[in-house]
């Protein structure tokens, strides 16, 4: 392919397109930071991604469900759309398939520098033991057995208190907007205990299906 093609190739692309691919190499290197730095990727993760992850949480919060659950549930409809897109305006010559093709791809480049800025450093910092100061030591059979039993006590006294249903299923004694508010409270009491956890005004939404 001669340069002139070439240039003329990449010119075709929509402006967008040509912006997710930079974006997306420079995901490329900022991804490989996290791996080789903790603390990079803890400073990164803090400072810089709960500025993303704060305004991925206000635009969609209007949205009283999942907004990734939607968007694979009108998958199919999607797709649709994009072939008859692509039929309509695509479809002169293989290079316009070629130019249609690489544009979607840099959908890709979208999601994936998406995920790098706003979660990918969460998964490369330090784990959740170092952060809370917690003692990693090997424990013995007793020790796993003594919680085991701890933990069932606790769970029986508990569940004189839970409302069930027929075949033992449990009833959520508050509605969906109390249980938000008695959740949004808790996460606020660990926001001021510990600081590594993002200070966030988010509700949370049930799934669909």
């Amino acid at each position: 392919i001669t340069e002139e093609k070439r240039k003329g190739f990449i010119a075709s692309l929509p402006l967008i397109s040509k912006i997710f691919y930079a974006v997306g190499i420079v995901s490329i290197f900022l991804y490989f930071a996290y791996t080789v730095s903790e603390s990079f990727a803890d400073f990164f993760n803090r400072y810089i991604s709960s500025a993303f992850r704060a305004v991925l949480a206000y635009l969609t919060r209007f949205i009283p469900f999942s907004f990734a659950e939607m968007l694979l549930i009108f998958l199919p409809m999607i797709v649709i759309a994009i072939v008859i897109y692509a039929n309509k305006h695509y479809v002169e010559s293989w290079r316009d398939v070629a130019v249609f093709c690489v544009a979607l791809i840099s959908l890709l480049a979208f999601f994936f520098s998406l995920f790098t800025f706003a979660f990918a450093p969460g998964y490369h910092g330090k784990t959740l033991d170092k952060k809370l100061g917690i003692e990693r030591r090997e424990v013995s059979a007793k020790e796993l057995y003594d919680t085991a039993l701890l933990l069932a006590d606790r769970i029986n006294e508990d569940s004189e208190t839970i409302v069930y249903r027929t075949q033992s299923f449990s009833v959520m004694p508050h509605t969906l907007v109390e249980m938000n508010d008695k959740l949004i409270d808790a996460y606020d009491v660990a926001c001021e205990k510990y600081d590594f956890i993002q200070k966030l005004d988010s509700r949370l939404k049930p799934v669909m299906l």
